[in-house]
């Protein structure tokens, strides 16, 4: 059947129309209030107070990472088979003692040494704000699990609200508070506080799910996909080692940054990357909604439709993108005076980062193609490369050129990962990601 409707109509299938839909919505709105919040913190905090966050914040997504150890992903995976399997619970309360689990070696090595080790990155941090970002790395890993268990039982639109974007809008409105009180409340403190709304919306969420979903009992199904604790963990380190791609690139940078350079410089790149990432609110969109799919079309046989809809997620990718980078590229100046006369210095910065994000962008959920389809092995082959390459180069960048060297660091990595992805996408499966005829939307099922 021929689709003849711009972006939504071309798709057949009415669930992923409506998912599409309601996800953008959401997160547009969590992706600009990321940007938002940036911008506050730069005009009421100033750009070194936006450079000790930027870090700070990185300190605490990383530790996230580690904690739910690619747990989040695991759940899509296994849960996406059949969201009303028996198992569902099961595969919930297996990444949630797991990922428990493994944060008690990375929360204490925080509480014990963080204190005298994160201060050669952050100057000045304090006891209490160490303890801020131990509690806050777990209750967001968490956060981020139950995110995964949404994603699998295809509510992408609660799972989005899980994310970074969510934590952006609380703490929007806690730091207008704030502001309004003037309290000057430390801002490591409002972080963990957004963080922990957003963990308690969670845990609501997932038990209104499985309170009004699972009755009655006997529409579920009578045989699960259980797996053990082994396999889930066997499972996890695959995406865990994914993730990495973007501990290193959203992470360490700003780690390696803060070591190398002051926290106003720091505060410019976060500005500029911050201003850039919006860009990727497409793909946030696509993953939450593709990846189950794109494992059940694979295990099915059915690799033309895989690659109609992975290429579907490159054509929205660059025509919701594309009106921004023009943006971007065009006022980039009046867009960081917004923030502040000083962070016009970023304008430099947003160009390169804005650049590298479009590809990303324009390459689709390249990733989830090779991870759905039993080529996890070379997507991880792929990051650990790029990511351990790309690091290498960002720090000598940066030794050697500052700022500008590290979003070309960061640049390197982003392009360099989608470049390889795309090629092995090809090589292995005989997929197209990239359309050759992006501005073609009279085509037959996704495409």
């Amino acid at each position: 059947m021929k689709a003849r409707n711009i972006i939504l109509g071309i798709v057949s299938d009415k669930k992923i129309k409506g998912d599409i839909a309601f996800t953008f919505l959401a997160r547009g709105v969590t992706a600009f209030s990321s940007v938002i919040l940036v911008m506050m913190i730069g005009k009421f905090y100033g750009l070194k107070q936006l450079g000790f966050f930027a870090i700070a914040q990185s300190v605490i997504l990383g530790v996230s990472i580690i904690c739910r150890y690619g747990m989040n992903n695991t759940l899509v995976y296994y849960i996406g088979r059949d969201p009303k399997s028996d198992s569902i619970i099961s595969y919930l309360v297996k990444a949630i003692s797991l990922s428990s689990l493994i944060s008690l070696f990375p929360i204490a090595m925080l509480l014990l040494y963080g204190d005298s080790f994160l201060s050669a990155f952050i100057p000045g941090l304090s006891k209490a704000q160490v303890v801020f970002i131990a509690s806050s790395s777990v209750l967001f890993s968490l956060s981020f699990i139950f995110s995964g268990f949404l994603k699998g039982v295809k509510k992408p639109v609660s799972a989005v609200l899980l994310e970074n974007g969510s934590v952006a809008i609380v703490m929007i409105v806690l730091i207008l508070v704030d502001l309004g009180f003037d309290k000057n409340t430390d801002i490591v403190f409002l972080y963990s506080a957004s963080i922990f709304s957003v963990f308690l919306l969670g845990c609501g969420q997932v038990v209104f799910y499985l309170v009004s979903s699972r009755s009655p009992w006997d529409k579920l199904s009578p045989k699960g996909y259980d797996v053990t604790y082994r396999d889930f963990i066997k499972t996890s380190t695959s995406y865990f080692i994914i993730s990495l791609a973007n501990f290193c690139q959203n992470v360490l940078v700003f780690i390696i940054a803060g070591y190398f350079l002051g926290e106003a410089e720091v505060g410019l790149l976060k500005s500029a990357q911050q201003i850039a990432l919006t860009l990727s609110f497409v793909l946030v969109v696509t993953n939450s909604i593709f990846p189950p799919r794109f494992a059940e079309l694979f295990k099915n046989g059915k690799i033309d439709e895989l690659e109609r809809l992975a290429r579907f997620s490159c054509k929205l990718g660059f025509f919701f993108s594309l009106p921004l980078v023009i943006v971007f590229l065009g006022f980039s100046e009046g867009i960081l005076r917004f923030v502040g006369d000083d962070f016009v210095k970023a304008q430099y910065l947003l160009y390169i980062l804005t650049i590298s994000q479009f590809v990303n962008v324009v390459s689709g959920n390249v990733n989830f193609v090779l991870n759905m389809t039993g080529h996890e092995v070379i997507m991880r082959n792929i990051v650990l490369s790029t990511s351990a390459i790309g690091l290498l180069f960002f720090s000598l960048l940066v030794i050697v050129l500052g700022e500008i060297g590290a979003a070309i660091g960061i640049a390197l990595m982003v392009i360099s990962q989608n470049i390889i992805a795309v090629f092995f996408s090809r090589h292995l499966l005989n997929i197209e990601i990239l359309p050759l005829k992006i501005f073609s939307f009279k085509t037959k099922g996704y495409e």
